[in-house]
C-alpha cells in the first residue's frame, strides 16, 4: 500500500485503540480492523439497515406479470456521490441505441431535483421512473418482480473490499440458496 493508505490505517488503529468500544457496519470491516491489529473484543457489528433475516416480515410477493425489459432498480439516498446522474445518462445512451431498458429510482436526497431535471431534459419519462420514497413492501415487490441476472458482488467484490455493503444480493430463482454474500 501507498503512504496515504498506510497513514490512514495507522490513524484508524490509533482511533480504535483509544476508543472504549467501536461499532462497524459489516463483519468484513470488523475482520479487516482485527487483521490490522485492533482488539476484536472491543468491536461490535451493527447492521447498516434492517437485518435481512427479519426484513421481509409478513411480506409475500405479488404475482409477477408480463416479462419486463431489462430494468435497473436503484434505491436509497439520491445524492451526487451515488451516481444516479450517471444511471440516467446511461439510460439515455441505451435508449438512443435502440435498447429496451428501464430504470426505476427510489429514495430521497439532495440530488433529486437534478435527477428529475435530467430525466425531463432528455425526454426519458418513458424509460426512467422516479418513485421517491417507497414503503418497504413496495420495495420488496420491485426487487422481487424484476429478474436479476448478476449482482455487484459477482462483478467487483473481492476479499480486500473494505467498504460497507449497501447491496441486496439477488440471484436467479433457480440458484441454490446460500448463506450471505
Amino acid at each position: 500500500p501507498g503512504r496515504t493508505v498506510r497513514a490512514l490505517a495507522w490513524i484508524e488503529q490509533r482511533a480504535l485503540a483509544f476508543a472504549d468500544h467501536a461499532f462497524t457496519v459489516t463483519d468484513e470491516l470488523r475482520r479487516r480492523y482485527v487483521e490490522r491489529g485492533a482488539d476484536g473484543r472491543r468491536i461490535t457489528v451493527v447492521l447498516n439497515g434492517t437485518d435481512p433475516r427479519v426484513r421481509l416480515g409478513t411480506w409475500a410477493p405479488s404475482p409477477n406479470g408480463a416479462p419486463h425489459p431489462f430494468t435497473l432498480i436503484c434505491h436509497g439516498a439520491i445524492e451526487d456521490r451515488y451516481g444516479q446522474d450517471t444511471i440516467v445518462e446511461a439510460a439515455r445512451l441505451l435508449r438512443d441505441a435502440g435498447r429496451d431498458v428501464r430504470v426505476v429510482l427510489t429514495g430521497r436526497g439532495g440530488a433529486v431535483e437534478d435527477v428529475l431535471r435530467r430525466i425531463e431534459e432528455h425526454g426519458l419519462g418513458d424509460v426512467v421512473t422516479f418513485r421517491g420514497w417507497v414503503a418497504e413492501e413496495e420495495l420488496n415487490d420491485l426487487l422481487y418482480n424484476y429478474p436479476s441476472w448478476f449482482t455487484l458482488k459477482d462483478s467487483v467484490m473481492d476479499p480486500s473490499y473494505d467498504g460497507p455493503d449497501h447491496t441486496y444480493f439477488l440471484d436467479r430463482p433457480d440458484d441454490e440458496p446460500h448463506e450471505g454474500p
